[in-house]
């Protein structure tokens, strides 16, 4: 076929495999959104679909497209108060708030179903059977328990649990009777002195009150009986519309999880009339718009009290004045720039700051840098150099005096004891706990005509930090691929990692360590943990022929089910931390902990020096690698001069992103160890056999490799790796360890490996993917009312389309693979060894 765009997709298609496995996990899960969601509209469930995968755009890269608040989009909102000024009735904020609360109940309720449900509350509530809420609360909760033990059964066995009021001992009743599975006549002789009520019960439904006491508490089975009597006064049964519909009222809950009881139903069917009344169609829309004018009190955009007067006047001023972007949810956001031609004009780039304050140590070097890019107060100077200490003690004439001390004074001092008393209290080396703000950009957006493309530096930040651990222990899981083995181990690896780290981190043996020393050890500590616990598979592989994966898979239970001990265990006590109520370790010492960017060089100067610095290095490394091709040709001097920008830039960018505070240098290590691994692999004579004896092991033996090393070291390796993943995300992180604490982390590393096809450098956009897909669930789930069980159909389906591949390639028409691609996707030799 000589079609050139045929061709040109034959050629690049290959390479696009991946990418079309996740194309195709998200096309199928979007059947399930239309079904589940739309309730089999095929609309409504499409347009879940796009709030579902917008959401996840947003939540994991920070990137959405919203519209430009306009007038029309609150016009139903004036027409309504417009309409009730003219019927008498104008309509104020507070009435706003309360209009804004109760038509949202409408609309998520349904107003047939309100009036229906008011009904109810005007026969039944506040009569003699129903005085108040309370009661009427009381009946509702308890009639699902009636039905499920059934009215009939429960007027037969009632009076049993009402005389059980007066044992002296029930719980010791309960805890012998409760578990029967059958009663002789001694037993029922001994129940029957008990309790009388018991004589009028046949075996069976004797047995079924006492097996019921082992099910459910006893006061609540007591409360069902008192309610079904209360059924029957109101003339009720369990199988009327009326029990259903206070049995409804009670489980009813607003978008915030409040209950909506009868009063708020009272309260909402007045407000159903009222809109009816009035003639408003759409009761959603308008719901939707009276939120959105309830926001924008609260954000100060309109403030007269009187609702009509606030959108005609001071809406139109505020959206010439002020950007006012429409968020889901009817959530607003506003750039307040004086310079209303940066905010609201189109085709126009701008910044919306944020303060973000961090606590901590400044020293004298530094606080008048820090004063001058505006980010400590002015008052940070005069407590470096005060004029007057307030109480000091010191020696004076031979005597010890407590009193205040002008600087004057202090200059003037010749005795050397009272100097060397003063001299920390007048020229102080560090203040501690100082506020410093920095302005953080929350929001960058493009506005264009009436649309604003927004990214949100902190989505990108939490999905860099979570990538962090899948990216590594993705690496742990590859590099086994790589020599034939299926580590499924890493998930106990990461475990004995942490936890041997974690000790180094908070042990008192290495309290006191500067953080040039102490934070390596820790890391180290991770690496050789997680080391060790690689290691024994792969001996047991390597000298017994036992399978990588049945042992790994015994090791993880092994790991968690130790480090369960070690945390939990109170006699003796190995690591927990007894000032706690949950088993947790102590926290690591701040030594130990990896420096977030943010924190570490707080200054901006002194940022852009570290990252400038950095990027003249790498270029410098390059050039000096490169130095006899630069000599040949002066052109390949480019190349390591574009890899240090990068590096500068990229490391801007990141300090940049990181408004949150969250992002550590664990990124760094991330970035190295990748490139390790990679040179590992490709340029040392180890990684080659390593890789020889994964893709033919009697070859390689047969030219002299020792299969047996090479099992064993990947092995360790991976482990090592997977350790050292699981100390970044302790000390970069969670600062302390917990039993269970990883979840699945080390499972998921080998759909990260999967995906990226065992390629270290493209672990880092597959991990990437893991992460964003975590971070995005939690905002999907709120805009688009998904379950977050989603994301993990998306991660499974996207695991199934990479291993067999064969799907993605007929859906797609990508060509069969090749014997190069074919050996690169190889996971395991088999179980043949």
């Amino acid at each position: 076929m000589n079609n050139p765009l045929f061709n040109a997709w034959r050629r690049v298609s290959p390479s696009l495999v991946p990418i079309l496995a996740v194309i195709t996990a998200l096309i199928i899960t979007i059947p399930f959104m239309v079904v589940t969601r739309g309730q089999g509209d095929i609309g409504k469930g499409l347009n879940v679909a796009g709030t579902a995968y917008t959401s996840l755009l947003e939540g994991s890269i920070g990137l959405a497209i919203n519209p430009v608040l306009k007038s029309d989009d609150v016009a139903a909102v004036l027409d309504f108060v417009e309409g009730e000024a003219a019927r008498g009735n104008p309509v104020n904020f507070s009435q706003l708030r309360l209009l804004a609360q109760r038509s949202e109940n409408l609309v998520l309720v349904g107003p047939e179903n309100i009036r229906f449900y008011n009904t109810i509350v005007e026969q039944y509530y506040e009569t003699d059977a129903l005085p108040d809420e309370r009661a009427f609360n009381t009946l509702g909760d308890h009639i699902s328990e009636i039905i499920l033990i059934g009215d009939e059964r429960l007027r037969r066995i009632g009076n049993f649990f009402i005389q059980m009021q007066d044992l002296d001992n029930r719980e010791a009743f309960i805890q012998t009777y409760s578990i029967l599975t059958d009663i002789d006549m001694d037993t029922r002789a001994a129940i029957e002195a008990l309790i009388p009520h018991a004589a009028t019960l046949d075996d069976d439904d004797l047995l079924t009150a006492l097996n019921l006491l082992a099910q459910r508490p006893y006061t609540r089975l007591r409360r069902a009986y008192e309610q079904l009597q209360l059924l029957d006064e109101l003339g009720l049964t369990i199988d009327d519309e009326a029990t259903e519909a206070i049995r409804t009222i009670f489980e009813l809950e607003d978008d915030t999880g409040n209950d909506i009881g009868p009063v708020q139903i009272r309260q909402i069917a007045e407000v159903e009339q009222r809109l009816r009344d009035a003639g408003v169609q759409d009761i959603a829309e308008l719901a939707s718009q009276l939120r959105l004018v309830t926001n924008l009190y609260s954000e100060g955009i309109l403030t007269n009290n009187d609702v009509a007067t606030a959108i005609q006047q001071e809406l139109p001023v505020a959206l010439d004045q002020y950007l006012i972007i429409r968020r889901p949810l009817n959530q607003i956001l506003i750039h307040r720039s004086t310079d209303s031609t940066i905010s609201t004009a189109d085709n126009t780039f701008g910044t919306i700051r944020s303060n973000r304050v961090v606590v901590r140590d400044v020293s004298r070097d530094e606080y008048q840098i820090l004063i001058a890019e505006g980010h400590a107060p002015q008052s940070l100077a005069d407590q470096f150099n005060p004029t007057v200490v307030r109480g000091a003690t010191f020696m004076e004439d031979g005597e010890s005096v407590t009193r205040d001390v002008t600087r004057e004074e202090f200059d003037a001092l010749q005795d050397e004891a009272a100097i060397a008393a003063l001299q920390d209290l007048f020229n102080p080396s560090v203040i501690e706990d100082v506020s410093l703000t920095y302005q953080v950009p929350s929001t960058v957006y493009f506005h264009a005509g009436n649309r604003v493309v927004l990214f949100f530096p902190a989505a990108l930040e939490e999905t860099l930090r979570r990538a962090i651990p899948f990216i590594i222990a993705g690496l742990a899981v590859a590099l086994g691929f790589k020599a034939g083995l299926f580590n499924i181990g890493a998930e106990g690896q990461l475990y004995i990692g942490a936890t041997l780290a974690a000790w180094v981190g908070f042990s008192s043996i290495f309290e006191g360590l500067p953080i040039a020393l102490h934070l390596p050890l820790v890391l180290i500590a991770g690496f050789i943990g997680g080391a060790i616990w690689g290691m024994i598979p792969g001996i047991l592989k390597a000298y017994t022929g036992a399978h990588e994966v049945i042992n790994t898979i015994m090791m993880n239970f092994i790991a968690i089910r130790l480090v369960d001990w070690l945390i939990k265990s109170t006699d003796p006590v190995v690591l927990r931390d007894t000032s706690r109520s949950f088993p947790r370790t102590d926290d690591l010492a701040p030594s130990a902990s990896l420096p977030r960017f943010d924190t570490l060089f707080t200054s901006d100067t002194l940022t852009i020096s570290i990252f400038a610095a950095a990027g003249f290095l790498v270029a410098l490394y390059g050039v000096w690698s490169q130095w006899e091709r630069i000599q040949n040709n002066l052109k390949n001097i480019i190349r390591p001069i574009i890899y240090g920008v990068l590096v500068f830039l990229g490391g801007v960018f990141v300090n940049w992103t990181s408004v949150a505070g969250n992002l550590h240098y664990g990124l760094v290590l991330m970035i190295l160890t990748i490139f390790l691994v990679d040179w590992f692999l490709e340029r040392t004579i180890y990684g080659f056999e390593l890789r020889t004896v994964g893709a033919n092991p009697n070859a390689a033996q047969y030219a002299g490799m020792s299969v047996k090393w090479n099992v064993v070291l990947a092995m360790t390796l991976s482990g090592a790796l997977a350790g050292l993943a699981g100390i970044i995300q302790i000390s970069g992180v969670q600062g302390h360890m917990e039993p269970e604490f990883f979840a699945g982390l080390g499972f998921d590393a080998i759909a990260v490996a999967l995906l990226a096809r065992n390629n270290p450098r493209n672990m880092i956009w597959a991990g990437l993917l893991w992460g964003g897909l975590l971070t995005g669930n939690r905002l999907m789930q709120v805009n688009a009312d998904i379950a977050n069980d989603l994301v993990k159909i998306i991660q499974a389906l996207i695991i199934m389309f990479i291993a067999a591949d064969g799907i993605i390639r007929m859906v797609w028409r990508v060509p069969e693979a090749t014997a190069e691609e074919k050996a690169s996707a190889k996971i395991s030799t088999g179980w043949g060894g």
